[in-house]
């Protein structure tokens, strides 16, 4: 569906990004790559072929960011990221990219960088806020600073209905194993938060990328996490 509405709307540069992003999330990254370098062609050749490219660009440099990742190129994928982080979202100052890119650094083990980071966004939805706030608590944990990621988590367990699955993260990042069972286990009770859990352990496991060492560390978490009796009978 994705691919046939890019075909059917070829002036639309963020129908090519969301087939972008199907292929990386059925983990098709060479075939995303030539997607989104396609896409990318031709609004350097002509800047006005998408009429849509001042909102759609830094998602397309996102989610080319995300494949190039996914296929081991760190350090392109990071400058992607960075690009589209830089760029306006919506005509304002960005909020999703710069989410986006300060979790990835998580991963990689760059705690320092999101810090700095994380004071340029602009006005955040509470689901926004949510995951800046596990952005701090999982560099926190990096950084072994215990007062920031408590600050950090208690504003996240007080928002639980916000956005549950930033919760979730930082309860891993904190290796809180514990309670990001009893909190899967509550999304999945809840008729509100049930699909988004369901979807959350069936999507694909994304290969290990050897430079990004604490996504490692975050897999097998979430991997003992979902082994647990109580979570699998839920």
């Amino acid at each position: 569906r994705r691919r046939a509405t890019m075909v059917e709307q070829p002036e639309l540069m963020g129908a090519a990004t969301e087939y972008v992003r199907a292929l990386e999330t059925a983990l098709r990254h060479a075939e995303a790559l030539a997607v989104a370098h396609e896409t990318l062609g031709r609004h350097v050749a002509n800047p006005a072929y998408y009429e849509d490219a001042d909102e759609s660009f830094n998602w397309l440099l996102n989610e080319r960011g995300y494949v190039l990742y996914g296929l081991g190129r760190v350090e392109e994928g990071r400058a992607s990221l960075y690009a589209g982080a830089g760029r306006l979202e919506n005509g304002e100052t960005n909020v999703s990219n710069i989410i986006n890119l300060s979790e990835i650094l998580v991963t990689e083990g760059r705690a320092k960088e999101p810090p700095a980071l994380l004071p340029k966004i602009g006005k955040a939805s509470p689901y926004g806020n949510a995951w800046i706030e596990t952005t701090r608590s999982c560099s926190a944990a990096q950084l072994q600073d215990a007062d920031l990621q408590k600050a950090a988590l208690e504003y996240l367990k007080s928002h639980e209905s916000d956005n549950p699955a930033a919760l979730q993260r930082a309860l891993l990042c904190a290796d809180d194993v514990d309670g990001a069972a009893a909190l899967m286990i509550r999304r999945l009770a809840s008729l509100e938060t049930r699909s988004a859990a369901l979807l959350a352990v069936q999507r694909p496991r994304r290969p290990p990328v050897p430079d990004q060492p604490f996504r490692a560390v975050l897999r097998e978490r979430y991997e003992r996490m979902l082994s647990r009796d109580d979570v699998r009978a839920a």
